[in-house]
């Protein structure tokens, strides 16, 4: 489930096509949905932790970052990072501006057993959930142009978890965890989700994995 490895190779490529518009693939009510984030330095921190203090054993924990975000304030910070532009209305109405939006393509559907549904009647929202869907954007035309360039690994495109990517950006809830119960037994970690964010993209950049960021905005169609 590595999110940013999609995330960044989707944002590469987005700056590539004409306009460099960086399209939320998915729909509005996640746009907006407040979640919490987990970076893998964070979950790698928190096992060394729980494997050493003695009132972890056993037990059952969530592991987020610390801090709640959105998607509303997440996706502009991406957009300025690699050069992109958010669209002015980026989630279009009637058919007429579907037509019109970049990349468009008909939703299909990702699970029928949304993961929700396995906590819904506890929550009192017995199917309130439909099936996750997935919006295609149609970007993979720029995908050649940054990977030959800065002769990228291909292994980059071809194992990026797309199918998580998807479902995370698709899904129309929100998701916010709390680390409370790993606080009470000592736990104080904590980090940003856009600085884990911007970290992470530096590693990949380094790795050959993503185009350094520097060239992209440099580099407008």
């Amino acid at each position: 489930m590595n999110l940013a490895t999609a995330l960044g190779l989707y944002c590469a490529v987005s700056k590539e096509v004409e306009g460099s518009k960086l399209v939320f693939p998915e729909n509005k009510t996640n746009y907006l949905a407040f979640n919490t984030w987990t970076s893998s330095k964070v979950h790698a921190e928190f096992c060394l932790w729980a494997g050493k203090a003695p009132n972890a054993k056993n037990q059952r924990f969530n592991v987020v970052n610390g801090d709640t975000q959105s998607w509303q304030d997440l996706w502009p910070r991406m957009a300025a990072r690699f050069g992109c532009n958010v669209p002015e209305k980026m989630f279009p109405t009637g058919d007429a501006e579907k037509k019109a939006y970049p990349g468009y393509s008909t939703a299909t559907k990702l699970h029928p057993r949304p993961l929700v549904k396995e906590v819904e009647t506890k929550m009192g929202l017995k199917d309130e959930f439909k099936p996750e869907m997935g919006q295609s954007t149609g970007s993979g035309q720029g995908v050649g142009k940054p990977r030959d360039r800065h002769g990228l690994d291909e292994g980059a495109w071809d194992h990026a978890t797309w199918g998580f990517l998807t479902f995370l950006l698709g899904r129309e809830y929100s998701c916010d965890a709390s680390m409370g119960k790993a606080r009470k037994i000592g736990w104080t970690g904590y980090a940003d989700t856009w600085e884990e964010f911007q970290r992470t993209f530096k590693e990949l950049e380094a790795a050959k994995m993503l185009p350094p960021v520097a060239e992209l905005k440099g580099n407008h169609p």
